[in-house]
This record gives structure tokens, sequence and C-alpha cells, in this order.
């Protein structure tokens, strides 16, 4: 019977000799299949859920009131039980220990030529970085670009490194840097004045050898400009 089950039994009076029936129980235990078993059964959890001393049940049990008074005296210092004097049974703090590891096992280590190789690369790359990119100060150093930590890591796990540069990727082009933008928009922006620039000055050339040919004609006639053409300054002006 669990604890639980055993405190809503009465306890019996102390000098009460009769017994009562055996309480019938709930649930798929098996009830007692004797009257010997229903009397142990009731005892026993009248000594687990007893407030009292847990002579009284004991005595009761084994009628120790009809027997004749024992020879010999109680030693000096002798403990009751743990309801008479609580404080000389202290609680027991009981620890488990699993005999299974409660952690997932740790994945297969790379080898040790490829964990120094991918450390190396990844340190080159830094280095690489900071000359294209922060060149001429020393203020920037490879632990800005990339910390150790995460280098060792990487290097500790290198199968999943595809694996994390899809994710980030993914994140990085649906949380953009506004700066990055910016300066994205900017490079266009110059590099079509470049282009346009270009092209005007392919116009110009181009322009400028045919006034160039037609001006050299050697006909002895004068070419001259009307209200129909444009000179060379006007046709730029209005490019």
């Amino acid at each position: 019977m669990d604890q639980i089950a055993a405190i809503d039994i009465e306890e019996p009076e102390e000098h009460d000799n009769d017994m009562a029936a055996p309480l019938h129980r709930c649930g798929r235990k098996k009830g007692p299949t004797s009257a010997l078993q229903a009397r142990d059964q009731c005892f026993l959890s009248f000594f687990i859920a007893t407030s009292k001393c847990r002579h009284l049940p004991w005595d009761e049990f084994f009628n120790n009131k009809l027997k004749p008074a024992i020879l010999f005296m109680r030693p000096l210092g002798a403990r009751c039980c743990d309801n008479c004097e609580p404080d000389q049974f202290p609680v027991e703090t009981i620890r488990i220990t699993y005999p299974y590891p409660t952690r997932a096992p740790r994945t297969t280590r790379p080898t040790e030529a490829l964990s120094d190789a991918v450390t190396k690369a990844l340190c080159n790359w830094r280095l690489e970085l900071i000359k294209t990119q922060y060149s001429g100060q020393r203020t920037i150093t490879g632990c800005y670009i990339l910390a150790d930590e995460v280098v060792a890591s990487i290097a500790a796990h290198p199968l999943y490194g595809a694996e994390i540069v899809h994710i980030v990727s993914e994140l990085c082009a649906l949380h953009p840097d506004p700066a990055q933008l910016a300066r994205e928009e900017t490079n266009m922006h110059a590099e079509e004045r470049c282009r346009q620039k270009l092209d005007r000055n392919i116009l110009v050339t181009a322009f400028q050898e045919c006034f160039d040919s037609v001006h050299n004609v050697g006909t002895g006639r004068m070419v001259t400009t009307g209200r129909g053409f444009l000179t060379l300054a006007e046709f730029v002006t209005a490019w």
C-alpha cells in the first residue's frame, strides 16, 4: 500500500483490541486473500501513517501488553521513534545517479589535418579581407572580422560548414544591410554617370570627325551653317 492510501486509514484506539474489517481498496491492486493478510496490511498502514508513537501499533500487533514484563531495562539514551524524537532521526539526502549519459553523444570529431586546414584557411581569409577592405589601419584585426572562438568551433565541425553558409546567406537576403544598400546605390549611380560620359565622348568624337570631313572638302565651296544646322558648340550644349 502506498503512503497516500495509508494516510487515509483510521488509526485504531490505543486500548481497543477489536480489529476493524479490512478496507476496500479501489484500483488494480489485489485485495487481501486472507484475514491474516488483511490484518498485516492494516497494521502496516497504521505503523506508516500514524502521527503518534510508532511503538503503539507495534505493541498492538504483537499483543505486548498481555505478555510478561521484560527483564531488562531500556538502555539510557536509546531512541524511541521519529515521531517522538524527530531530531534523533535526520532525513537522509538521497541522490540519484543515472547509469547512462543524460546528454546527447558528441558528433564524430574531424581529423587533425582537416581541422588545421580549416583553421588556416579561415585565418588567411581574415587577413586578406583586412588588406582589401581595411588597409592602412591597425585598429581592426582578424578577431573583429571572425572571432577565434568561432574559427575553432567551425574547425571542430567542418561537415556542417555548407549548411551554416546556406542558412546565413538566406537570412542575409531577408535582412539586408541598409548601409550596404546605400553604398550599392551610390556605386550604381556613379557607374551610370561614367557610362553616360563615355557615350557622350563617343558621340562628340564622331560628330567632330564628320564635321571636319565636310569642312575640309576640296571643292572650292565654303561650308556654311544656316538656320537648319547646328554648330559644334550648339550640338554639344544641346546634347
